[in-house]
């Protein structure tokens, strides 16, 4: 309730009564005036306002000019549990200082823990940014931003998808698989949109369906968690990359035994609508997303799952985005293309040959998108991160490139798997890790701080 006070000038007294009158019902006029444009306005203030938690509020209170702020410590061991089952949890994304160094962030999984961790290539120096005991981690992918890594982990025996900033705060669990004990239980195929608004991701169907696995949808600011894709019948689908930031590129399968993959489809994250924009069968193809978007690029060879072994003869082509007519890239008829991926609007990166190849000619290659400039950078070069993004492959000043790469002794029966980067203007590769027999690393993607 509003209470408008009038007044009077003690020299007023000496006005004439009629004067005075008209002074006080000209002042109650605007007063009265004044309490209802107040009443609406605080009306309307009270409606709009969204309910905020306390951490919300203590982020719009903090000064402007203040450096970002840490999660408390109770928030903090709050965030890292996991959400009621069926729920996720909307990120807490707190920015952190950008530098310029050059960073390669790569995966380490050995028998008693799991980590991420960060080189620095300037001085050669190993963060680890985040360890986790007795645990897993998969599907690891760096934001558009470079601040913040996203993998599929395990929490308390199960199934989770956490976040962390790139300095090791901040760790955050935003989803869990039920508590169950289903002899088929995952979370794959982990994809973060360019926006940083959406992860998709798979799990087994909850109903125990002899189907393929559904495709859910997890929204980055508010933690809603909707479930996009039911597979009908004998199909499936692989999340492979985005295309836009609601629409993402799927691998067609059947869940028939002994039918190869086949086709390419476009699955628009708003309706769960899929449509095929590429017809491609066999076990040895790989697709990316061009630089711009508007072209999608399709590698195959001859793979026979049998012998778990690419062969000849391969091609890498492209397409436009939704489909259309292909035009050939690099064709060859005694080498075995098992990657590509896009790393700036005119070159691409390709390997030759698989994991485990050691011909003359296996490796990793770069190639112009016309099909000029093809240059060997290393023999070494044998598997690219997972991820289709530009930065999960080169660095983000567009001078380094990132592979793993493999020795293997039949003899002993021993793996060793190396973490190496080099210069896409050629030269030797450097060593940054090695994973022993038993353990496993891979790269996740370059950043700067």
């Amino acid at each position: 309730m509003w209470l408008a006070l009038i007044l009077v000038p003690e020299s007023c007294a000496a006005w004439p009564e009629h004067a005075l009158q008209a002074v006080l019902r000209r002042n109650s006029l605007l007063a009265a005036l004044l309490c209802c444009v107040l009443f609406l306005l605080s009306a309307f203030v009270v409606s709009k306002a969204p309910a905020l938690n306390s951490y919300q509020l203590m982020q719009i209170n903090r000064p402007a000019h203040a450096s970002p702020t840490h999660i408390p410590t109770s928030t903090r061991a709050f965030l890292t549990v996991c959400p009621a089952t069926g729920q996720a949890r909307a990120a807490v994304m707190l920015r952190h200082a950008v530098g310029k160094q050059q960073s390669l962030v790569y995966t380490y999984n050995s028998q008693s823990a799991a980590l991420l961790v960060r080189y620095d290539i300037d001085s050669g120096q190993k963060t680890t940014i985040v360890s986790l005991d007795n645990a897993i981690i998969s599907n690891a992918q760096l934001s558009t931003d470079g601040q913040f890594i996203l993998v599929a982990t395990q929490v308390t025996n199960r199934l989770a998808i956490q976040m962390v900033r790139i300095d090791g705060q901040e760790l955050q669990t935003l989803y869990c698989t039920p508590e169950n004990d289903a002899a088929i239980n995952f979370i794959d195929n982990l994809l973060w949109s360019p926006d940083q608004q959406a992860i998709v991701f798979r799990i087994p169907d909850p109903t125990h369906a002899p189907v393929a696995p559904i495709i859910k949808l997890l929204h980055v600011d508010s933690g809603q968690v909707q479930t996009i894709l039911v597979p009908q019948a004998h199909t499936g689908y692989i999340p492979q990359a985005w295309f836009s930031n609601t629409q993402i590129y799927l691998q067609g399968y059947s869940t028939d035994q002994g039918v190869s993959p086949q086709d390419v489809y476009l699955l628009d994250t708003r309706n769960g609508t899929t449509k095929r924009v590429a017809q491609i069968q066999g076990y040895g193809w790989d697709l990316c997303p061009t630089a711009k978007g508007n072209e999608l690029l399709l590698s195959q060879s001859a793979f026979v799952p049998q012998e778990d072994k690419p062969l000849p003869p391969s091609i890498i082509s492209a397409q436009p985005a939704l489909g259309g007519r292909i035009r050939v890239i690099y064709a060859s008829h005694v080498h075995a293309v098992t990657q590509v991926r896009a790393i700036s609007a005119k070159t691409l990166l390709f390997v030759l040959g698989g994991r485990f190849a050691s011909g003359a000619q296996d490796g990793l290659w770069k190639i112009n998108s016309d099909g000029s400039g093809l240059t060997m950078l290393t023999r070494d070069g044998k598997l690219l991160s997972n991820q289709h993004t530009i930065w999960s492959s080169v660095s983000r000043d567009g001078r380094l490139y990132a592979v793993i790469g493999y020795d293997y002794t039949p003899a002993s029966n021993t793996l060793l798997t190396h973490v190496l980067y080099g210069a896409l203007n050629g030269g030797p590769t450097t060593l940054v890790a090695t994973a022993q027999t038993g353990e496993s690393a891979e790269v996740v993607g370059w950043t700067t701080v």
